[in-house]
């Protein structure tokens, strides 16, 4: 869980600038990548097709962990960029095997070196 929150870790310049604004966090679940972000989960609606629920334009659409978990995500990218003003940005975060892999092989390395 706290998926924003750890991928907060490795932000820069670009990603805490898109972040600005009002925005919408979809997925959420109880870490919204920030204070003001709307939240919309579960209780708020299927986040396969989010603009059935919210009609409404951000200068900023989030999601953390969530997309990968979508009946037809190029489907669902499309539906959430309808929530994006001109000039807005859709921020979408979704795990990396590989990446995920190479941090637990290296996190077993370490442990042997110990």
């Amino acid at each position: 869980m706290n998926e924003s929150t750890k991928a907060q870790a490795y932000w820069g310049t670009i990603e805490k600038q898109a972040t600005q604004g009002n925005g919408i966090d979809i997925g959420c679940g109880p870490d919204p990548v920030s204070p003001n972000a709307r939240r919309f989960d579960l209780e708020h609606g299927d986040a396969n097709f989010v603009s059935q629920y919210v009609k409404e334009q951000f200068d900023f659409v989030y999601s953390s962990h969530c997309l990968e978990h979508m009946h037809d995500p190029k489907a669902t990218i499309l539906d959430w960029w309808r929530l994006v003003k001109p000039g807005g940005h859709l921020f979408v975060v979704v795990p990396d095997e590989d990446f995920r892999i190479n941090v637990l092989e290296l996190s077993n390395r370490v442990s042997l070196l110990k």
